[in-house]
C-alpha cells in the first residue's frame, strides 16, 4: 500500500487538481519530489497541440517515464474540445509505443487510477472499459490493456449487441456490471478467461483450497471420534467422497455434519476455516 500518490502535472496543473479531485493523500505537483515513489503523470490529450505543453510533457516523461521506475503516462481524452492534430497524434503514437501510454476516456478513469494506487489494488481495479465488436476490452488501473471476446465468458457468451454494449462500470472500478442476466465481474474474474496461465494458477489455487477444506472436515471427525457411517443423514459414502474432496459440501451437508458434531453451522465453518487456512 502506497499511502500517498503524486500526480506530475506538467501542464493544466490547477484545472487536473479541480476535475479529478485531490484528497489528503494526493499531491499535484510538476516536477518530481525527493521522496514519493508512486508517481503518475497526468495530462490532456490536447495538450499535446500546443508546442509549450508538449516540450512540458516530453521533459517530464523523459525524466521519470523512461527511467528504471516505470510511471505510468495517462493522457485524457476531452469530448470538449476538438479533435488532436496529426502531429499530437503522432507524439500519442509513439509514447505509446515506447511507454505504454494510457488514453483515458475521462477524469473518471483517471480517479480509479489514483484511488486504486492509494489502497495498493491497481492489479485489481478496472480504470475502464468498452466493448469493441465482439471483445471486451479493459484496461486496469496499474494500467494495462486486456481483451478477450465475450463468448469466452460464459455469463456474457449468450448476450446480444446491445446488451453487451450495455453495461456500468463502478464508481471505484472494483466491477463491471451488465443488468441483462444481472451479471457482475471483477478484473480477476476477467482475467481468468484472458490468460491461461492465470487460470492454470487459479485452478490450481481452487484445487489446493477445496483440498484443504476436505481435510478440514476429516479431522475435525476425526478428532470428535466420528466415523464416517456416523453422521445422521449422510452415508459413509456421502461423508466420504467430501473428505476426498470428489464432492463439494452444500449448505444441508455442512448442517448435518456441524450438528453431527455438536456445533451450529457458524461454529463448524469457523472451525473449518482455522483447520483449512493457507499454510505459511
Amino acid at each position: 500500500m502506497s499511502g500517498t500518490v503524486e500526480i506530475l502535472a506538467p501542464t493544466n496543473r490547477h484545472k487536473l487538481k479541480r476535475v479529478i479531485g485531490a484528497g489528503a493523500k494526493t499531491s499535484f505537483v510538476a516536477k518530481p519530489s525527493r521522496t514519493n515513489r508512486e508517481r503518475i503523470v497526468v495530462a490532456w490529450l490536447s495538450d499535446l497541440d500546443s508546442a509549450k505543453h508538449r516540450k512540458e510533457l516530453v521533459d517530464t516523461v523523459d525524466l521519470v517515464v523512461s527511467g528504471a521506475d516505470r510511471v505510468p503516462l495517462v493522457l485524457i481524452e476531452s469530448k470538449t474540445v476538438k479533435a488532436p492534430s496529426y502531429s499530437a497524434l503522432e507524439t500519442l503514437t509513439q509514447w505509446a509505443a515506447n511507454f505504454g501510454a494510457y488514453l483515458a476516456p475521462d477524469e473518471h478513469s483517471v480517479r480509479r487510477l489514483v484511488n486504486a494506487r492509494l489502497v495498493g489494488a491497481e492489479q485489481h481495479y478496472i480504470a475502464s472499459a468498452l466493448i469493441d465488436a465482439d471483445k471486451l476490452v479493459v484496461w486496469s488501473c496499474e494500467p494495462k490493456r486486456y481483451e478477450v471476446r465475450a463468448a469466452n465468458i460464459p455469463a456474457l457468451a449468450r448476450m446480444s449487441a446491445s446488451e453487451l454494449a450495455d453495461f456500468e462500470l463502478s464508481e471505484s472500478g472494483s466491477a463491471m456490471h451488465w443488468d441483462a442476466g444481472d451479471v457482475d465481474l471483477n478484473l480477476d474474474s476477467i482475467l481468468y478467461y484472458v490468460d491461461p496461465k492465470i487460470r492454470r494458477a487459479h485452478d490450481k489455487a481452487s484445487r489446493e483450497e477445496a483440498a484443504r477444506y476436505a481435510g478440514a472436515i476429516r479431522t475435525l471427525r476425526q478428532e470428535r471420534g466420528l466415523t464416517q457411517a456416523e453422521i445422521p443423514g449422510l452415508t459413509a459414502r456421502q461423508v466420504r467422497r467430501v473428505e476426498q474432496g470428489q464432492s463439494t459440501p452444500r449448505s444441508e451437508t455442512l448442517r448435518k455434519l456441524a450438528a453431527a458434531h455438536g456445533l451450529s453451522l457458524d461454529a463448524y465453518l469457523k472451525e473449518l476455516a482455522k483447520r483449512s487456512k493457507t499454510p505459511r
